[in-house]
């Protein structure tokens, strides 16, 4: 007798692309993300945790402002021109819930889901020589504007799955809603800030490739 396979577990890697919205758009540009996932595959539903990373180099506050010449400049501690670039770095941590829809009984589904979780992100410095002294160490905390709060994700993908469990690849469609709270205490920049309330949202998309985990069923009994 010939076992039967079924998918018991999925591995998920994605990469995509999102543009922020509200409050996120004031402050950050379209950005890059990584995503990998760990799905318990029951019947039609899918359970497991799913993490986000994020990444994009356009920021649009200047929260160095303050500390340009008149020609908008920085000045290193070495007394020379010095330059610091802006870095949006970003994550988003959850459970996701997914319900798959197949298309008769073909490799084709669909699928529709919920992330609850936890977003975060933060500007990140890069001064090349590490000369410019206002962001040395724990200076930088006093610009980055570190947020966090809960936040909400629903998805819609499309989802391919080979017969042979060898090509199985998402196409999906998110929208992440985030209420986010400044969690520094002061920045230098702007003191009044205090632990300011943000309204976030991202709209993305994102290209995935699947790694099944197949189990097999008890073979049938064959009497001779």
């Amino acid at each position: 007798a010939q076992d039967s396979l079924q998918t018991n577990w999925l591995e998920e890697f994605g990469y995509g692309f999102q543009l922020g919205m509200a409050d996120f758009n004031d402050r950050y540009g379209s950005h890059g993300k990584l995503e990998g996932t760990v799905l318990k595959k029951m019947g039609s539903w899918e359970l497991g945790p799913s993490y986000e990373y994020y990444f994009g180099s356009t920021v649009k506050e200047d929260v160095l402002r303050p500390l340009r010449t008149p020609e908008g400049d920085l000045i290193g501690g070495d007394h020379q021109l010095t330059q610091v670039d802006f870095r949006l770095r970003g994550m988003l941590m959850g459970l996701r819930v997914n319900k798959e829809i197949r298309i008769k009984k073909s490799a084709h589904s669909i699928l529709f889901g919920l992330k609850p979780g936890w977003l975060m992100h933060w500007i990140r410095f890069q001064n090349p020589g590490n000369s410019f002294e206002p962001i040395k160490g724990a200076y930088k905390y006093g610009y980055d504007r570190f947020s966090s709060g809960w936040a909400m994700q629903e998805n819609m993908a499309y989802h391919y799955q080979s017969a042979s469990k060898l090509i199985n690849f998402e196409i999906e469609l998110t929208y992440t809603q985030g209420n986010t709270v400044l969690r520094r205490n002061i920045q230098f920049d702007q003191p009044n800030l205090g632990l300011s309330k943000q309204r976030d949202g991202l709209f993305g998309l994102t290209i995935k490739w699947i790694l099944p985990i197949l189990k097999s069923k008890d073979p049938d009994k064959i009497y001779y």
